[in-house]
């Protein structure tokens, strides 16, 4: 009897907005069964560390989430975040976050429109965490009271 082998869970790296989207739509552990996420230092810190200093419930969660093994951590290097700034503009969490996928030759969670933009010239696939719902929707995974 031939044995299945385990569907390998896709590579992405998530910005900010992405991260505190799924954390607030109590989705993020089931998002990070389907996905091996990463997140990069400087999300980490506007997402987590500065979020816990205004008081957003989401940010402790999220630091839960990767104490307990949900995401990791990893960050571009230098090289790479100078590209991405000097051509597409960006700063912080979301220069961090593409310059990583394009490293690592990865998909990526993206909120943001100018992220979106580079994304699409770098040929980087990407999703928004909206995107990433009515995938679960449509595959079944979650219902529509979920959903919505």
């Amino acid at each position: 009897m031939a044995t299945k082998k385990a569907a390998k869970k896709k590579t992405v790296v998530t910005d900010a907005s992405s991260l505190i989207l799924l954390a607030k739509s109590g989705l993020f552990e089931l998002v990070a069964k389907h996905l091996d996420l990463i997140v990069t230092d400087k999300v980490y810190e506007e997402a987590v560390i500065k979020g816990k200093v205004k008081g957003h419930a989401d940010s402790y969660e999220l630091e839960i989430f990767y104490q307990a093994g949900h995401f990791q951590l990893s960050s571009p290097k230098q090289v790479s975040l100078q590209r991405i700034e000097t051509l597409f503009r960006l700063h912080g969490g979301e220069r961090d976050t593409v310059a990583l996928a394009h490293e690592l030759g990865c998909g990526v969670l993206v909120d943001d429109r100018k992220g979106i933009n580079a994304c699409k010239a770098l040929g980087l696939q990407f999703a928004t965490a909206l995107g990433v719902v009515l995938s679960l929707l449509r595959q079944g995974i979650i219902n529509q009271a979920q959903a919505f």
